[in-house]
């Protein structure tokens, strides 16, 4: 169709008005895909969350390598984990791993989904005391292949320390229903993670995001809407997130206490907006 010789269109206009109908309907559900992360319809719900508890989706291989393991440090008392497959593990002493082995042929396992794998629903509870520490990335005896965590539902009012998610190659979703005054936390290596949901003080105390989401190539936004001011170090914080297209830092931040910038933003081929806080950077001596 002629267009009047005063109509001026944008790059993103004349791409789209170039293509057909079909073309346009996937460019559109591509784009809206890049905002959003859809679940896929065949994983088991999420359980109703409450105080001290997480909640994880764990995938289940037909092989003979399902091996499961996680650590949870508590105030007082014990842990238990459901492992979602009839069997559970009780009285756990804090801060020492938990370990279980799937069978893919167990009747207790919901079908097969339509990713090649069963989906196990974990449920990890305590006897009284309070969720302190979580690690989600220590690996079972004599297993290397990647962590199984597809889901992750984090209800730990008192939890200050996430052990790193590395390792965890499959999780897509991450939610933090509720933390303590968390002081360390890292998404390293987290390839498949594509949305994070926490309280906005979840990084408010955290001095370090060196490496914090390093490698996760599939994150496409991150809410840094209540990281605190006395950051120290950046380094690799956003290396290889290739599909990141945005960034926005709180007014405060990247000032007087952040000097290292090294490989922070390296590998984010798709990062189209970057907001700043006045004076970020100022003190950076190594970028």
């Amino acid at each position: 169709t002629a267009l009047p010789e005063a109509t001026a269109l944008t790059g993103e206009e004349l791409f789209l008005a170039s293509q057909s109908a079909a073309d346009v309907q996937a460019t559109v559900q591509r784009l809206k895909d890049d905002l959003t992360w859809i679940r896929p319809a065949d994983w088991p719900a999420m359980p109703t969350t409450a105080a001290n508890i997480v909640h994880a989706l764990v995938a289940i291989h037909d092989h003979a390598s399902n091996k499961h393991a996680v650590r949870i440090t508590v105030s007082s008392g014990t842990y238990s984990v459901d492992w979602g497959d009839g069997v559970s593990d009780t009285g756990i002493a804090s801060g020492t791993t938990a370990e279980h082995t799937y069978d893919y042929s167990d009747s207790d396992l919901p079908a097969v989904t339509s990713r090649g794998y069963k989906v196990a629903v974990v449920t990890i509870t305590t006897s009284g005391g309070n969720i302190t520490a979580v690690n989600t990335s220590v690996a079972p005896s004599g297993n290397v292949v990647p962590l199984p965590w597809l889901e992750l539902q984090i209800n730990a009012p008192a939890a200050t320390t996430f052990n790193t998610f590395g390792g965890a190659r499959l999780c897509e979703y991450i939610n933090f229903v509720a933390t303590g005054t968390v002081t360390a936390v890292s998404f390293d290596g987290m390839a498949a993670l594509v949305r994070i949901d926490q309280p906005g003080t979840l990084l408010s105390n955290v001095t370090s995001l060196q490496n914090v989401f390093r490698g996760c190539s599939s994150l496409r936004r991150v809410n840094l809407s209540g990281l605190g001011t006395a950051v120290t170090t950046m380094q690799g914080a956003f290396q290889n997130c290739s599909s990141l297209t945005e960034l926005t830092f709180p007014a405060g931040t990247l000032g007087s206490s952040l000097t290292n910038l090294t490989q922070t933003f390296n590998g984010c081929g798709r990062l189209a907006s970057l907001t700043l806080p006045s004076g970020a950077f100022s003190h950076v001596t190594s970028a």
